[in-house]
């Protein structure tokens, strides 16, 4: 997590990417909504109910790297960057 120019880790998330339903869901913030997706990324965003927290990201599908913002009544408050790996095979 970067914010201020400090580095802190970032806080164990379990993040869902669903193409079908076109929502990535983080466990702590619920679901946003995939915005565009390439064959190399997926961009997604939400809002709290309020309208003044928001949610703004990017995967690479290769390498898994996902950035995350996070913006209150317009100033950026949080930089996340994360490293999210391929859901283990069920067989």
């Amino acid at each position: 997590m970067v914010s201020a120019g400090t580095k802190e880790p970032a806080p164990n998330q379990s993040l869902v990417v669903d193409l079908d339903r076109g929502i990535v869901t983080f466990e702590s913030i619920g679901e946003l909504s995939i915005i565009k997706r390439t064959e190399n990324s997926v961009s997604f965003k939400g809002s709290s109910e309020d309208g003044q927290t928001m949610w703004q990201g990017d995967i690479d599908r290769s390498s898994g790297v996902a950035v995350v913002s996070v913006w209150r009544n317009k100033e950026a408050l949080l930089h996340y960057q994360l490293s999210c790996r391929r859901p283990e095979p069920l067989f």
